[in-house]
């Protein structure tokens, strides 16, 4: 019985890209819910890692811990193009 190969890492890349996307849509805030539904297929482990990449940089901030955290958009840095 042979076993289904891992995604690439570019494919994973490429997962992680459509979620940063979703995320750069109005409205200002959202929750990782909402990335969710806006993007079917993408699993929520890819979902957090692509929100914690647009944390690190600055891009988005926390608001709250736990399931209904709430993720807010930061103007003062412009979105980078990608």
């Amino acid at each position: 019985m042979s076993r289904a190969s891992p995604p690439s890492r570019a494919h994973a890349a490429q997962k992680r890209q459509v979620v940063v996307g979703c995320s750069r849509r109005p409205p200002p805030t959202f929750r990782i819910g909402d990335l969710i539904d806006a993007c079917p297929g993408i699993l929520r482990p890819t979902v957090n890692r692509a929100l914690a990449d647009l944390q690190r940089v600055g891009e988005i901030a926390c608001l709250g811990r736990g399931r209904h955290a709430v993720w807010q958009k930061r103007y003062d840095q412009p979105p980078q193009a990608g």
